[in-house]
């Protein structure tokens, strides 16, 4: 891999991580303010419901099965194919918001969209309900970012011809 090409891999993967934790930093004095002790049973119900579909849904179904596998094989793509652009953009491309099929690109923005909204939703939320939802969100995302980086040893180290790069029609990803 050229120097170009390494530089690409990091800041894709650190420009993304960088968003992902902080997230999690902002979060976690949200999820904090819950007096834990002092919830209902109901509440608790909810809180160990949520935070285990939260974890399965958006860290392992989500983030392991679905972006983590595709952003680490379009890293590597654009290790081996770098152009400026994408190189200045590399979270982005990566993620698929451009340089991508028409699906994946309409697909990235939508579940932006939708995550957004939701943000904006439970951010209305009184506590302890927001802090409940938080705690569920910081374990999805902590998990997405532990499979971030099983997805990057694992392409890097083995190539990535199985997973579906989502590049543009006609342009080899492998």
């Amino acid at each position: 891999m050229t120097l170009l090409g390494c530089i690409s891999v990091f800041w894709a993967y650190f420009g993304f991580s960088f968003l992902i934790a902080s997230a999690i930093v902002r979060l976690t004095p949200i999820a904090l303010e819950v007096s834990w002790l002092n919830l209902s049973a109901v509440q608790y119900i909810f809180a160990a419901i949520f935070t285990v579909f939260m974890i399965y849904a958006e860290g392992i179904g989500g983030f392991h099965k679905k972006l983590a596998p595709r952003f680490a094989a379009r890293a590597k793509h654009l290790s081996r194919n770098p152009r400026w652009l994408h190189i200045l953009l590399a979270p982005f491309f990566c993620v698929g918001y451009f340089y991508a099929n028409r699906k994946r690109v309409i697909t990235s923005f939508a579940l932006t969209f939708a995550i957004v909204i939701l943000v904006i939703i439970v951010h209305q939320m009184p506590q302890p309900w927001r802090g409940i939802i938080d705690v569920g969100v910081i374990l999805g995302l902590f998990t997405g970012l532990m499979s971030m980086g099983f997805w990057l040893v694992r392409v890097h180290l083995h190539g990535y011809s199985e997973i579906e790069t989502d590049l543009p029609e006609g342009i080899q990803g492998k």
